[in-house]
């Protein structure tokens, strides 16, 4: 059994963005000095050059725990992932972006549920959009300098595997309420036993989602818990802000992020493009066969057809060209959900972009060291 001498690491992954993470690490000031000390701040660096001596100082000047290593050589995402992971020391991880929050209710709520030998704790995050995002995508909430709230979650104990066919059954395009490790609270031997212990290509594809997919077909206790102990950035060049912008969508060749292997091996029946539509499901889909895993449901395709086709339309030929790998009953639930589903989404997104303040709590012209104060 490991020795942990601290009970949290944040882990970063991070890749050329270090005025971004100090900004952010600097709007944890509110931290209070006690519960600083319980936690390690693990930045998991692919930049091309090491962060400078002096930025570094800054970050050990607010957290005293610090753990830094830069990797210069190419790493996917996946690889960056697996380096935080491999130095954390703590007893509970949690990963975040380079633009995210962590707020000091983490560490109640670890101590709260701990005794109830829970392994993971997943919640619905907070969304905080810093001033520099840019906004063309009108189909999301809020704007530069906004703090969107979410619908806290009960606390509730979850079933993994119910929700990893849920997910299936939706289109594998979110990860529904899955155990997972960004932003949420797991047991590093829970990672090591589950995750580490698989493969170093365990990772490949979306991490999150990865990751996710791996710990629903594990025996793990999850606890679904209410609050926000950590926030979503989005800022300009982060997976958030590219969404804000609506540019989170590429070819899989201009990808570099995602590993030639899962590329290689991306599923036929997913459109062969990057976006949030497709490498969720490629990724499910890539942990299940990859390590033969028992796959709880059949993947709803036509759920996913139906979204590039309304969110990605410019993709028509790549969408076009994987629709004729899908089989007969899939292409029959495709035809038979369409109508209905695109006038649905039509519907909802002509309401959203007329009633642009629908959600109340939206607020306004936040700094991001105001943050603390929704800490609830």
């Amino acid at each position: 059994m490991e020795d942990y001498n601290l009970l949290l690491s944040i882990i970063i992954p991070t890749k050329n963005r270090h005025n971004q993470l100090l900004d952010t690490l600097k709007a944890h000031n509110f931290w209070p000095e006690n519960l600083k000390k319980q936690i390690e701040i693990v930045i998991s660096d692919n930049s091309d050059s090491s962060i400078e001596l002096n930025l570094l100082e800054e970050i050990k000047n607010i957290f005293p725990n610090v753990h830094y290593q830069n990797s210069r050589s190419f790493l996917t995402i996946s690889d960056n992932f697996t380096l935080g992971l491999n130095i954390s020391k703590g007893k509970w991880i949690v990963f975040i972006g380079d633009d995210d929050f962590f707020m000091p209710s983490i560490i109640q709520a670890i101590y709260t549920n701990e005794a109830s030998n829970v392994d993971c704790m997943i919640y619905n995050p907070n969304k905080y959009y810093w001033k520099n995002c840019i906004f063309t995508n009108k189909n999301v909430a809020g704007g530069p300098g906004t703090l969107v709230l979410s619908n806290s979650w009960e606390q509730k104990k979850i079933d993994p595997k119910e929700e990893l066919m849920r997910s299936l059954k939706n289109g594998g395009l979110t990860i529904e309420k899955m155990p997972r490790a960004y932003h949420g609270i797991i047991k590093r031997s829970v990672m090591k036993s589950c995750c580490l212990a698989t493969s170093d290509e365990m990772l490949l594809g979306s991490p999150d989602v990865s990751i996710a997919t791996i710990l629903s077909c594990s025996n793990i206790s999850v606890l679904s818990i209410p609050g926000s102990p950590t926030i979503y950035g989005a800022s300009d060049g982060s997976g958030g802000g590219m969404t804000t912008s609506k540019t989170h969508v590429q070819t899989l060749d201009k990808a570099s992020f995602l590993s030639k292997s899962f590329k290689i091996k991306w599923n036929e029946t997913i459109p062969k493009y990057w976006s949030e539509y497709t490498v969720f499901p490629a990724s499910i889909l890539y942990v299940i066969e990859e390590y033969k895993l028992k796959q709880p449901a059949k993947l709803n395709h036509a759920a996913i057809y139906i979204s590039c086709l309304f969110y990605e339309i410019q993709f028509f030929k790549d969408i076009l060209l994987s629709f004729g790998s899908l089989n007969s009953k899939e292409v029959f639930n495709f035809l038979k959900m369409f109508p209905y589903t695109f006038i649905r989404k039509a519907g909802g997104l002509i309401v959203r972009r007329i009633n642009k303040k629908r959600n109340t709590d939206v607020f306004y012209s936040i700094e991001p060291n105001e943050i603390i104060k929704y800490d609830f």
